[in-house]
């Protein structure tokens, strides 16, 4: 925890309300919390951080700025591969974000990040895609996103690193010959192949379907 002689900033508070997301999502977070993780009144906050919701609209941002943007020469569909793949680790980074952006608790608003959405919506644009096929492929992937977020936390509850110890290490009691044959058969491949590989076989089917739709 820090010490009340360190000079309080706003960059502070947000280190300290990130960490206080990362361990136990958005309802985790509040003035008095972080204030008590600070070692400061919560009031003090107030003279840098507006209210709660600008707190959770500085995590949002936070957590976003540190995405770079795609080569503006590239491609539309390897600026998308971009976008994507930063994306996910980004929030990986801070899986506690998932909830904060997909309740739209933080970061609704916030120009940066609309401009972030921009540039993706920009490589939808270039593609050609029509507008219900860009919406469709801008809400579908901020739902890859955030479920795979979901799903290497084992729902938030574990960090990525520990997430991926109980993966390979699944116990596979309930899987039988008689029951479940062909699962049983796939046992060893499921705990064979990362998980980070599964991000990456519906990124490209994601991809693969953009490029069918651009010739409809």
């Amino acid at each position: 925890m820090s010490t009340r002689s360190e000079p309080l900033t706003r960059d502070r508070i947000l280190d300290a309300a990130l960490e206080l997301l990362d361990a136990d999502g958005p309802s985790g977070v509040s003035m008095r919390k972080v204030a008590a993780r600070l070692g400061v009144q919560a009031m003090s906050l107030y003279h840098h951080v507006e209210n709660k919701q600008a707190l959770f609209d500085g995590m949002a941002l936070r957590v976003v700025a540190g995405i770079a943007p795609p080569d503006p020469d590239l491609p539309w569909d390897a600026r998308l591969d971009q976008i994507a793949d930063r994306l996910f680790s980004a929030l990986l980074a801070h899986p506690g974000a998932v909830l904060l952006l997909a309740e739209e608790r933080g970061g609704t608003n916030v120009a940066e990040i609309l401009q972030r959405v921009e540039v993706l919506v920009g490589a939808l644009d270039d593609a050609g895609l029509p507008p219900t096929v860009q919406v469709n492929a801008t809400r579908s992937l901020f739902a890859m996103v955030y479920g795979f977020v979901l799903t290497h936390t084992r729902g938030l509850t574990l960090s990525p690193e520990r997430a991926a110890e109980v993966f390979r290490s699944a116990s596979l009691e309930g899987w039988s010959p008689e029951r479940t044959p062909r699962l049983l058969a796939l046992a060893p491949t499921f705990l064979a192949t990362p998980a980070a590989t599964d991000f990456r076989f519906l990124l490209d089917a994601w991809l693969d379907a953009l490029r069918r739709a651009r010739r409809e």
